[in-house]
C-alpha cells in the first residue's frame, strides 16, 4: 500500500478475469448513508443530496432516497419530496430522462428538502447504527436498559452461538435449548444473560464447561459486554441515563437476585422482565424491517415448516435462514417478524428475527396513514 509491487488476487472461473476492477469502488457507493446523511443535518451543511454532489464519487440518487426513506420510517428526519412519483415511482417513467430515474441518477437529480427531528439529533450524536441507537433510546426511555443494550451488543458484534461443521446437528439443538417467545434476538439475549450469571455466581473458569457445552462464543461474549459498557456511557453523555448507572450492577428484580442494584431496580431496569415490552423496543429499531408468515403457520394447519414457507415482504418473498430459531416450527405466535439482516444467496433470507404480534406493530410500527372512507 505505500510502495509499487504486485497484487494478487482470486476469482472463481476464468470468465471473471476481465471484470476484476483496478481499484475497489469508493466506500460511500458501497455502504448505506444513514450516518453520513445525519452528521450533515447535524452539523448544519444543508441539503445532504446538496453537500454530497461536492464529493469526488458523489452517491446515486436512489442511494441517498432510500438513506432518508430509512431514516424518514425510524422518525429520525422529516422530509418533504418533490416530484418524488415522476422520478422513481411513475409506471411511465421510462419516457422521462434516463438520467432522472434508477441507479443512472446523481444526488443532484433529487429534489427533497429535510430536517432532524428531536429523535434523529439523538441519533446523530451516537456513533452507531442508527437503528440500534433507537433500540437504545427506547430501552432507556421504558425501563428496560439491559435487554436493549445486550441486543444491541449482539447486533453490533457476531453471533455468539458457534457451528461447528461436525456438530452442527448438536449445536443447534442445544441453541435450541436457550430458544424464548420465537425470537433469535430474545434467544441470543437469555444466553448471554445465564452465561454472565454463571461467570458472576462461580468465576470465569467454571463458566468455560458452560461455553463449550453449550457452543457459545468467549471471544464474543466478552465482545458484547465490553459494547454494552460502550453503549452506556454513549446513553450517559447524552442524559438518557443516571451518571451513575453501571451496566455490570447485579440487578435486584423478580428473579431473586441479590446486589448493589436497588437504584438501578427502581429506574432503567424495573421493567427488564416485561418480554413483550422488549419485543416493541425492537420492533421499534427494526422497522420498516418486517416480514409477514403465511396464514396457515399462524392457525398450526400448515404442512410446511416455517423455513420452507415463503414470507411477503417489502422486497418480494423471503425465506428464513436455517439458523434461525423458528426454522423448524410449524406453528409461529404471529404473522409478523421483524428482522435485523436479509441476505441473498441460492435465496434471499432473513438470518434472525423475532415474532411480533399486531399491537406492538401498530403502537411501535412507524407512522400510521389514516385512509377516511365516508359512508353514505
Amino acid at each position: 500500500r505505500v510502495r509499487p509491487g504486485i497484487a494478487y488476487h482470486l476469482y472463481s472461473t476464468p470468465t471473471h478475469q476481465n471484470d476484476m476492477s483496478e481499484y475497489q469502488l469508493p466506500e460511500m457507493l458501497r455502504v448505506g448513508l444513514e450516518d453520513l446523511v445525519l452528521q450533515v443535518m447535524l452539523l448544519d451543511l444543508g441539503e445532504p443530496s446538496v453537500f454530497l454532489t461536492k464529493a469526488v464519487d458523489p452517491p446515486s440518487a436512489l442511494a441517498i432516497r432510500n438513506s432518508l426513506k430509512l431514516l424518514e420510517g425510524l422518525g429520525a428526519v422529516e422530509c418533504e419530496w418533490d416530484d418524488e412519483d415522476i422520478r422513481f415511482n411513475r409506471p411511465n417513467a421510462s419516457r422521462f430522462q434516463p438520467s432522472l430515474i434508477g441507479q443512472d441518477a446523481t444526488c443532484n437529480d433529487l429534489n427533497v428538502s429535510s430536517g432532524l427531528t428531536a429523535l434523529g439529533f439523538h441519533l446523530a450524536t451516537l456513533p452507531v447504527d442508527p437503528r440500534v441507537g433507537k433500540m437504545m433510546i427506547y430501552g432507556a426511555l421504558f425501563n428496560c436498559v439491559d435487554p436493549a443494550l445486550t441486543i444491541a451488543a449482539a447486533m453490533s458484534a457476531r453471533n455468539p452461538f458457534m457451528s461447528p461443521f461436525d456438530k452442527r446437528d448438536e449445536a443447534d439443538a442445544r441453541r435450541k435449548e436457550f430458544s424464548t417467545e420465537n425470537s433469535d434476538h430474545l434467544t441470543t439475549l437469555k444466553a448471554f444473560n445465564d452465561w454472565r450469571n454463571l461467570r458472576k455466581k462461580k468465576g470465569d473458569r467454571s463458566s468455560q464447561s458452560f461455553l463449550r457445552d453449550n457452543f457459545l462464543s468467549r471471544l464474543t461474549l466478552f465482545q458484547m459486554e465490553d459494547l454494552r459498557r460502550q453503549f452506556t456511557d454513549l446513553l450517559i453523555d447524552i442524559g438518557f441515563l443516571p451518571k451513575k448507572f453501571r451496566c455490570d450492577i447485579k440487578r435486584v428484580g423478580r428473579s431473586g437476585g441479590q446486589g448493589r442494584g436497588l437504584e438501578d431496580e427502581a429506574g432503567p431496569n424495573k421493567n427488564s422482565d416485561n418480554l413483550q415490552l422488549v419485543k416493541a423496543i425492537l420492533c421499534a429499531g427494526l422497522y420498516p424491517n418486517i416480514i409477514v408468515a403465511p396464514r396457515p403457520l399462524v392457525a398450526g394447519t400448515s404442512d410446511k415448516k416455517a423455513g420452507e414457507s415463503a414470507f411477503s415482504s417489502q422486497k418480494g418473498e423471503v425465506y428464513l435462514h436455517p439458523c434461525t430459531i423458528v426454522h423448524q416450527e410449524k406453528k409461529l405466535d404471529s404473522r409478523y417478524a421483524c428482522y435485523h439482516e436479509m441476505v441473498k444467496t441460492s435465496q434471499v433470507y432473513v438470518r434472525d428475527c423475532s415474532t411480533v404480534s399486531p399491537y406492538i406493530l401498530l403502537l411501535f410500527g412507524g407512522q400510521l396513514d389514516v385512509h377516511h372512507q365516508d359512508i353514505v
